[in-house]
């Protein structure tokens, strides 16, 4: 067992940055560990996450790093600790260093620009053998400040006894700035961050001048679509991969794209294009397609398309028209109709939000045509708060979300789930107008 520990201090990262490493962790270990943040502030971190009190020090930023040298951490002497900046991304196996056979020393890793000088993003080492790193700072911590304009790993570099670095000993670690920025190395672990971009930028935004050195010789760095893939929630797990099969090996996307479970809207669908005069319609997400293939959009005079988050599954399809898709964020098409179906109720509120605000203020679609579930139905998760991901009943109509108002027609959807699932069918232009 090892023991995982973050530091989240102030407001430069939110909840988000804490629960995707800890996802990120879990989908690329089979090596037992405890996650811990140590945090002013536990506000939307993930339950399963073992969160404690920073110390009101008279200290700010990287410096709380150095506490967590002490003898005050809640850890057994000679536990194993690991530690990594909340500016990280596991993306691949990482057995290898959670199962290192860590010395008395200190493991880091070797700064990307100066190979030579020790780097603090990641760090290693057994508890009770580096207090005296806290220890000398608590001595004289203004002096020791001064004496560190790089922040604690120049401190941390000072007074360790002697260290190792991870890239000596594993492949697979590498910096976004200097070694991803153009794609995902494919022995890649663990891609460290470091000033900007910040993850968040490196998947939503063209960072012209990231490096006041200009160390990238002026190219700026473009979103990365990969980041996506492997920056996500714990309970997205299963919902971003594509592995919904829970005992239906009909399709990938679980239960509610059978055959069985889609002869509702596999009769209203076709029902609803002649009648509305849908001449272009956005499928997303597809999902593997299992069940909409069955529907001839030719013979109904009707163009489609599609969109999918999971890589594998688009790739699988392998079809011009459907690409990879992010609902919340990447901009829609301008279409008659969006065909939502089974997907907001996995979503958290948060998600529900950035959804519908996306496919609404973000294009000129007319229609949307989205799963719900019966309003007398009144479920114990009946619309109540899941991380993305999870399940819960909900009601769209009920909770008036974005201003949808009432659709214009209710339809059956009859499956096998214990909840009656129904599909909306909302006027988005109209819904334009009232808000």
């Amino acid at each position: 067992m090892i023991d995982i520990v973050c530091l989240k201090w102030g407001d430069k990262f939110g909840a988000d940055y804490v629960n995707n490493l800890f996802s990120g962790i879990e989908r690329n270990t089979t090596v037992p560990f405890k996650f811990h943040c140590f945090t002013d502030d536990d506000t939307d971190v993930l339950e399963n996450i073992q969160c404690h009190a920073l110390p009101d020090l008279d200290i700010t930023g990287w410096w709380y790093k150095l506490w967590l040298f002490s003898d005050e951490m809640p850890f057994e002497s000679d536990d194993l600790i690991m530690f990594f900046d909340l500016d990280t991304i596991v993306t691949g196996n990482i057995d290898d260093i959670l199962e290192y056979d860590c010395p008395e020393n200190l493991t880091g890793i070797r700064n990307f620009y100066n190979p030579d000088r020790f780097a603090s993003g990641l760090l290693m080492w057994r508890h009770g053998t580096q207090t005296h790193i806290w220890r000398e700072f608590l001595t004289e911590p203004r002096k020791a400040q001064a004496q560190s304009p790089d922040g604690d790993q120049q401190w941390t570099e000072s007074q360790a006894k002697s260290w190792t670095h991870f890239q000596d000993e594993f492949q697979g670690v590498y910096s976004y700035k200097q070694s991803c920025s153009n794609g995902l190395p494919a022995d890649a672990k663990i891609v460290c961050y470091h000033g900007t971009p910040s993850v968040i930028q490196s998947f939503t935004e063209t960072v012209e001048n990231w490096d006041s050195k200009n160390r990238n010789g002026g190219v700026p760095y473009h979103p990365q679509t990969w980041v996506k893939t492997h920056w996500r929630t714990h309970m997205e797990k299963q919902f971003w991969k594509g592995q919904w099969t829970g005992g239906y090996p009909e399709t990938v996307s679980g239960g509610g794209s059978t055959m069985a479970n889609t002869q509702g809207i596999r009769k209203v669908l076709p029902e609803v294009i002649e009648k509305y005069n849908i001449k272009t319609l956005f499928d997303a997400p597809t999902g593997d397609r299992n069940w909409i293939k069955t529907i001839d959009f030719d013979s109904l005079g009707c163009e489609y398309s599609g969109g999918e988050y999971v890589a594998d599954i688009v790739a699988d399809i392998n079809l011009p028209s459907v690409t990879q898709f992010d609902v919340r964020s990447d901009t829609p098409p301008d279409v008659d109709l969006w065909l939502c179906r089974d997907l907001l109720f996995h979503f958290s509120d948060a998600d529900v939000d950035a959804t519908l605000e996306n496919m609404v203020d973000n294009s000129n679609i007319k229609y949307l045509l989205v799963t719900s579930h019966d309003v007398s139905a009144r479920h114990n998760s009946l619309n109540k708060s899941i991380q993305t991901g999870d399940f819960r009943a909900l009601v769209l109509e009920d909770e008036g979300w974005l201003g949808l108002g009432e659709p214009l027609e209710v339809f059956d959807d009859p499956s096998d789930s214990p909840i009656e699932k129904i599909v909306l069918l909302f006027d988005l232009d109209k819904a334009r107008t009232d808000s």
